[in-house]
Formats: structure tokens, sequence, C-alpha cells
């Protein structure tokens, strides 16, 4: 139950509110921790992400001194201040926040959010969302200007953003034009870069009998994109110009102009847990203002490493900047018992997606292709190709546009790719992967030491990977008279890899039909030798003796090891092992 009385504030200045009154909480390293604990409220941080929120790349000998210097001293200050709980615990690696013992208002405004977009009743939405907004006490996480609260700082002015946005959206709908207009004025001329905000207030002067000023506000926001990005505005600006210029009635479609705007993302997983850095090189990577061709982030890792939840986790914190849409398609290029997609089959979906009709879309493959470059040529649209089969499935995939993205997922590592940043993905680390498992499980307390070894167990015979922790996860919550110990002691005593397996395996998903199709997909040596190398009992192995065991040749194992890796069936962290 949330504590009486203790408020945590991030949404402005970092403050800890007790009883009515302001804590002193100290220096500014001291916000710093408690900032970085705040992000991350209810889940165990590690010392070294509390020393990079406070030091960057630059920690002194004593960081991990200082560290617990500050993390008492902010102890110390919410005792004085009359907080009687223990507001921030101390883990096996980090320190958590206690996001039950205290209100916090990150917390309470996500929660708004959520629930005005569940909200049977108009008023009732924007109700909830304006309270959301109004927790925001100026710039988050002001004056702590290290990298990792810089990027946190933008995740929260993001949110508002969005809100605001949202706030809107509900505001309109409920025919409320003039109201808005001095209002998105200054989140525009505070943003004047977010194309959605400035369609707001064109679409709140244009039918609040304003057109000029629509109009106006228009050249405003083209002028700025070309000046300062090189990039003219997307679809939602451009086709509210012309309807403005054509007269239409603003309550009142015109016709054969339509927006099309593709959101086709899946649904974000609520528990993603850990991949902080690879979010934050993606979000670099794709977000940033490129020069032809534009960039392809190609996540490559073995089946159930997560690859597919990473790709929709970071196509749904970049949608925003993506105004003329979202497509995703699974190529179904690892999928069990199922053919891979056809690139003509795919861009057929995508050309119907963005407004082709079905006698417009070309049956070949080139001339479909052709036909997908031109319609995304001036577009801002962002791509995910999940679970992709090779190369030749995925170029015909890739838009024209130089403001449009693409995310590949696929096992094999796809070289060949012209434009793409690699970004390979492994296990989670320990402590993300239990804290996965707390996550998704929801009804074990990890503050107490059986609950956490129990948890390490699990995630340490799961292999740390994803897929297996989540399929564990699954079957303890299906199983109310199961505990986390229950399920170690199961998954302890298969000592045979097979019986293993099978413990990992629900209805519709298992680790065991995820190794099946890239195992499948080998030749003959390549299955032969995959057996051998699993006889051995090792956690590496050198060529050599790989070329003893097969009875071949040394250049031939080194061969049938590297298409191995390639197939991310095998690993290879130095030349040769």
């Amino acid at each position: 139950m949330v504590g009486d009385g203790v408020e945590i504030r991030v949404l402005g200045p970092v403050e800890v509110i007790v009883g009515g009154r302001a804590a002193n909480l100290g220096g500014q390293r001291a916000h710093q921790v408690l900032a970085a604990l705040l992000m991350e409220a209810g889940r165990a941080v590690s010392a070294d992400e509390l020393i990079d929120a406070v030091w960057d790349d630059n920690p002194p000998a004593s960081a991990r001194t200082q560290l617990s210097i500050q993390v008492s001293t902010l102890r110390r200050a919410l005792a004085d201040a009359g907080c009687e709980r223990e507001l921030i615990e101390t883990t096996q690696h980090g320190y958590r926040l206690n996001d039950q013992e205290a209100r916090i208002d990150l917390a309470e405004a996500e929660r708004l959010q959520s629930e005005a977009q569940v909200a049977g009743d108009l008023e009732d939405a924007a109700d909830r969302l304006r309270a959301a907004l109004a927790l925001w006490r100026g710039t988050a996480l002001r004056d702590l200007s290290t990298r990792a609260l810089s990027a946190s700082a933008q995740r929260l002015a993001e949110l508002r953003l969005t809100i605001a946005e949202q706030l809107y959206d509900v505001e309109f709908a409920l025919g409320r034009y003039r109201q808005a207009i001095a209002e998105l004025s200054a989140l525009v001329a505070e943003q004047p870069l977010r194309e959605h905000l400035r369609a707001l207030l064109m679409t709140a002067l244009w039918r609040s009998g304003r057109p000029a000023e629509a109009l106006e506000c228009y050249r405003d926001g083209r002028r700025l994109l070309v000046e300062e990005l090189g990039i003219e505005p997307g679809r939602e600006l451009r086709e509210l110009e012309r309807a403005v210029l054509a007269g239409a009635a603003p309550d009142e479609p015109q016709a054969g102009q339509e927006t099309v705007v593709p959101a086709e993302l899946p649904l974000g997983v609520p528990t993603f847990t850990g991949r902080e850095a690879a979010i934050r090189r993606l979000r670099d990577l794709l977000a940033s203002a490129r020069p032809r061709p534009a960039p392809i982030a190609a996540l490559a890792g073995p089946g159930g490493v997560g690859k597919s939840e990473l790709a929709v986790h970071v196509g749904h914190l970049l949608a925003d900047a993506f105004p003329d849409g979202q497509l995703y398609v699974d190529l179904r290029g690892s999928t069990p018992d199922v053919a891979p997609l056809e690139p003509a089959e795919v861009l057929g979906r995508f050309l119907r997606s963005l407004g082709a009709a079905d006698g417009a879309v070309p049956a070949e493959t080139d001339e479909a292709a052709a036909r997908f470059r031109s319609m995304t040529n001036d577009l801002r649209l962002l791509v995910v190709l999940d679970n992709a089969l090779d190369v030749g499935q995925v170029e015909p995939l890739i838009p024209a546009g130089q403001d449009c993205r693409t995310i590949v997922t696929s096992r094999r590592i796809l070289g060949a790719l012209p434009g793409a940043v690699h970004e390979p993905l492994e296990v989670l680390p320990e402590e993300d992967a239990i804290a996965l498992l707390g996550r998704l499980v929801g009804r074990v307390d990890l503050a107490d030491p059986e609950q956490r070894q129990a948890a390490a167990d699990v995630v340490r015979l799961c292999g740390a990977l994803p897929l297996a922790v989540s399929i564990a996860a699954s079957r303890l919550t299906s199983r109310p008279s199961w505990t986390l110990p229950t399920l170690a002691d199961r998954l302890a005593t298969t000592d045979q890899g097979c019986r293993r397996l099978s413990e990992l395996q629900t209805e519709d998903r298992g680790v065991r039909a995820s190794f099946q199709v890239s195992y499948q997909e080998l030749d003959d040596r390549q299955q032969r030798l995959f057996r051998q190398i699993n006889l051995l009992d090792a956690a590496d192995v050198g060529v050599p003796v790989v070329a003893a065991m097969a009875e071949i040749s040394t250049s031939t194992a080194e061969d049938l090891l590297e298409s191995l890796v390639d197939m991310q069936l095998l690993e290879s962290h130095t030349p040769g092992r």
C-alpha cells in the first residue's frame, strides 16, 4: 500500500515531501542518486548504473564508497524529515527505491494516462489527462545533467508532450477548439519542430474560423523544418495545408483526401526489462537526422533472446518521430513449421496500408518494390521487419525516403544488407533476468534472500534466455501451489537437457521449438558437428579439439564452426574458440 504523507517528485526539481514539508536532501550528487533510483522505482539498480548516473564515464577510484555515502545521506535526510519507512533498500547488487512506501508523481502521471486511454467517457478522459499534466512543475530532472539522467529527462519531456497531444485529441473530439488555441500556441513555441503539436494548433485555428492563421502556422513550421533539419513537413501537416487552401468545410472530410496513417506495431510488452545500452544506441541511430541512405538497425541474436520485443519497444518509443506511420510485419524467417513470407506478399500489405487500392498493387516483386519506394520517398515512416530469413527477403522492403527508418530482426547477422548498423543481442545479464522473472511472476518478493536465490537459480538454469525465463514464469503463475524454490528444484533435477526443455514448454511456446528451427536449417555435416560439440563438457572449445573429435581437417572444422556461429547456435568471443 502506498505510504501516507510521503511524496517523491521527479516531474520538476527532484524532491521528497514528508508531512507537507520538503526534506533537505543534501547536494547535487544525492539528488542524482535519488533521481536514478526514481526512474527505476521498484527495481534493483546496480551500483554501476548509479555511478554512471552521477559521474558518467569518469568515476573516481572511490566511487563506490562515495555512492554509499550519498545513500546514507539520503536515508538520514528522510529520517530527519520524519519519514519512518525505509524508502531506499539495499539489495544484493545495489539499491532499490520502494515504490510501495511513497506516492511518486511519475507513477501517478502514468496511471492517469493509462486510465484515460480506457475511459468510456470523453469528459472523464480529458479530466484525467489534465490531472496528469498538472503534476509537472517545470522541467523534469532540472540541473542534473549527466548523460544517463539527461536521457531520463528527455523521456519525461516526451511523456509530457504525448499526454498533452492525447488531451487535445480528446478536447477536439468534444468540439473544444477555441479554448485550446492559447495552450497549443505555448506548446508549439516550446517545441516548434514537433509536427503533431503544430497540426493540432492548425486544426484549432482552422476550425475556429481562422484559416489565414492556420496557414501561417504551417508556413512557419515548414520554414523551421527546412532550415534546421533539411526536411519537408510530414503528411499530416501537408494534407492539413491542402484542405485549408481548398476551402473545405473544417468539419467535413474532403473526398479523396483521406489521411492513411498506419500504426501497425504490436502492443509493447509491459514487463520489458533491461537492454538500456542497446535502446540508447538504437534511439541515437534512428531518431537523428541522417543523409541518404536512411539508417537501418539490424538486430541479430539466437532464438528467444528478445529481438522482437526490443524492436517493438524501440518502435513505440520513437513512434511520435514518424508522423506518417509505422509499418510492421513478421517475416516468419524462423517460425516453426511456417514458410517465410515472400517479399511480393509483404509489399502488397505495405502498399495497401499506405492507401493503395487492391487493383493498384503490382504482382511482380520488382515493380511492387519500386512502387513502395515511390510512395515512401517523401514520408517520415518507421518500418519494422521482424524475424527475417536473409538479405534477399529484406532488401525489397526497405523504404526510400531519407526520413524513413528501418528496424530488422534476424537470427543471422545480415552483413550484406546495405546501410545496416548491426546490434548483436546476447542473453540478459543475471540482474536484469532476475528482475524480468520478478515482474512476470508478480507474487514473489525479490527482497527476501531465499526468494532471490531461488530466482537466481531459475535464471541460471534458463541460461538467462528471455524466452526461457518467460516460459518458466508462465509455468509458475499457472500453478498457484508452486513457489520459486519449487520451480528451481524441478529445473535443477532435470539433469537431462531434453527433460529441461520439456519443462520449458507451454501450449504455444517452447524453447525446444525455437532452437529446432535453426537446427533444421543446417546441412548433415553441420548437424553432426553440432551434436558432437554438445557431448563435450566444457564452456568453450578450440578448433583443433573439434577437428580431432570429428576426424576432419582444422580448416574444415573452422568453416563448419563459423557457419554455426552465423546461425547463432554457437558464440565465438575470441578467434579460434
